[in-house]
């Protein structure tokens, strides 16, 4: 599907949680699998909607009913259509850009705007490489999964994404990968960051070098570069 399509798809998609919960959203974006696969025309098993400031959350979440499902991440609402949308709860960081820069693998870096903005590079979507972002320390074993998952899709790994993987599970204690916890690193503004602070639990702070690698101002990866804004 070309931007123009993409663009179409999801304004639908915004048309119809509007009506579904009868508010206009506001500070908010699709952004993940859902705009990967519109370009690579293949199916939709949800869409993951994602807001920049916890303000708005709370807003969205307050006029909800009867959910499909919740979890401490995300509430999935069904639409009269069928389709799934996933409230996420979590990672309010202030922009698109700074909330994809925390996903894990490249190719979810993708995300469109409710008020009209898209950014993906077709071309990369395309090849189904998949490129771990490293310094992402953040559920490990959430991201291996996920792996195993992107290459039963077609996703070809090559030898980098592996190194550079194994070197982050290198930094994490087994105990830390098996309790599903955060590993404390540095949060945005470069303060160090408490393994038993809120900002452990909620996702909303990365790594040292995840600022390094997925500040706003890093976001132009070399497969990023003349995406579509």
């Amino acid at each position: 599907m070309n931007q123009e399509g993409i663009k179409n798809h999801l304004d639908g998609v915004y048309a119809e949680v509007e009506e579904h919960l009868g508010i206009k959203l506001r500070g908010c974006f699709f952004a993940g699998g859902c705009i990967v696969s519109l370009v690579n025309d293949e199916e939709i098993s949800d869409y993951d909607l994602w807001f920049e400031r916890e303000i708005e959350v709370d807003r969205v979440l307050a006029f909800v009913k009867n959910p499909k499902r919740k979890s401490r991440f995300s509430v999935t609402i069904e639409l009269a259509s069928g389709k799934l949308v996933q409230l996420v709860k979590t990672r309010c960081l202030g922009s698109p850009e700074a909330t994809v820069g925390t996903f894990d693998f490249q190719h979810t870096q993708a995300f469109y705007t409710r008020a009209g903005r898209l950014w993906c590079d077709e071309e990369f979507l395309k090849k189904k490489m998949l490129v771990y972002n490293q310094g992402n320390r953040d559920h490990l074993t959430n991201t291996m999964e996920r792996m195993f998952k992107f290459v039963r899709r077609g996703y070809f790994v090559n030898k980098k994404t592996i190194v550079d993987f194994l070197l982050d599970a290198h930094e994490v204690s087994v105990e830390a990968i098996a309790e599903g916890r955060r590993i404390p690193g540095k949060t945005n503004n470069g303060e160090k960051e408490n393994e038993n602070s809120s900002s452990s639990s909620d996702g909303n702070s990365v790594s040292s070098r995840s600022t390094r690698r997925y500040g706003v101002q890093d976001f132009s990866h070399n497969h990023l570069r003349g995406g579509s804004r």
